[in-house]
């Protein structure tokens, strides 16, 4: 039985953190992010939207969690979940200038 109970607290702390994670979008324009920064939670979804006209490719290395967005073409959205707490130095592989840091907590 305490087993049982144990399982189930295990589930209702997993579903309780689910239930309270965010979406959160980060804009690529004018070779830019916006916001340049920004401070999630274990557990949150950044949307990378490309509301720019060129081509970008977002990623990160050395950081946490590393990704790579590959091409991310105008109008497309590309979600990244964060399940590991730092800071994070996003980068677009083709604008050098292109810069963002996000903070997971």
């Amino acid at each position: 039985m305490t087993k049982k109970l144990a399982a189930a607290a295990v589930a209702l702390v997993a579903f309780a953190t689910l239930a309270y994670a965010a979406d959160l979008k980060v804009s690529q324009v004018n070779k830019m992010f916006d916001p340049g920064d920004l401070t999630v939670k274990i557990g949150d979804t950044v949307h990378f939207v490309n509301n720019d006209t060129v081509t970008h490719n977002v990623f990160t290395r050395g950081s946490p969690q590393d990704f790579s967005l590959g091409s991310v073409k105008p109008g497309d959205d590309k979600p990244v979940t964060f399940s590991t707490a730092g800071v994070y130095e996003v980068r677009c592989a083709i604008h050098p200038t292109m810069k963002m840091t996000i903070t997971v907590q």
